[in-house]
């Protein structure tokens, strides 16, 4: 490991950072509340840009896999996205819906599902279909309000912490999004929440404030345990 090294540009106080697949394009915040980014073109940083929009002051930031699509929660708080057209970044646009004051926000790997908490706290999703957006329609559950949220790469799996600090998660099953239900272990306020492509893999901070998991055995989530430290 090298650096730190600089990338370019300046964010605002409390700008949250995405990044896509690769690791060649990077999203945040700047200074004047513009969703802008860096990238790498012949082997170096370039940018920053504007992508276009201003985020609302407690927006996440979600990129799909290939980095052509992003989103966030715009000052009216609906949710919205650019995307890049002909090599150059268009929006931003709604997609459907309005998120609640801290909603998480994520985005499957193929950047066609969105998932959000709505002004009524339920967890609630937009996605495409015949090119289109539709939505939002509800996944089940009610996050609580400091939860992130993450899906798993395919978009059929999202977890959240629920509002008893339980972490939690809504699937897919004979296309129909099903749950909630409790994975395994408690999560502290203010806890991260990460999970692997496959979706077998969760990680959080306990209420002791030690990075734990739960993962999936034998086709049943099992949990949490310990993976080592303790989190600020």
């Amino acid at each position: 490991w090298q650096g730190p090294s600089p990338i370019g540009g300046k964010a605002r106080p409390g700008s949250p950072i995405a990044t896509n697949a690769a690791g060649t394009l990077v999203a945040f915040v700047d200074t004047n509340g513009n969703l802008v980014n860096d990238w790498v073109s012949n082997g170096a940083w370039q940018g920053p840009s504007g992508l276009g929009g201003q985020p609302r002051g407690d927006s996440p930031l979600a990129f799909n896999a290939a980095g052509d699509h992003i989103y966030f929660i715009d000052g009216s708080g609906d949710v919205a996205n650019d995307w890049v057209s002909n090599g150059a970044w268009q929006g931003p646009s709604p997609i459907g819906g309005k998120a609640r004051a801290g909603s998480g926000l994520a985005t499957d790997a193929a950047g066609t599902h969105v998932a959000f908490v709505d002004t009524n706290g339920n967890l609630a999703n937009d996605w495409v279909s015949n090119g289109a957006w539709q939505g939002p329609s509800g996944m089940g559950g009610l996050p609580r309000g400091d939860s992130p949220l993450a899906f798993n790469a395919a978009g059929d799996h999202i977890f959240f912490i629920d509002g008893s600090g339980s972490v939690a998660n809504d699937w897919v099953s004979n296309g129909a999004w099903q749950g909630p239900s409790g994975i395994g272990g408690k999560a502290r306020a203010g806890s991260g929440l990460a999970t692997d492509a496959a979706g077998t893999h969760v990680a959080f901070v306990d209420t002791n404030g030690s990075l734990a998991n739960d993962w999936v055995s034998n086709g049943a989530w099992q949990g949490p345990s310990g993976l080592g430290g303790t989190s600020r």
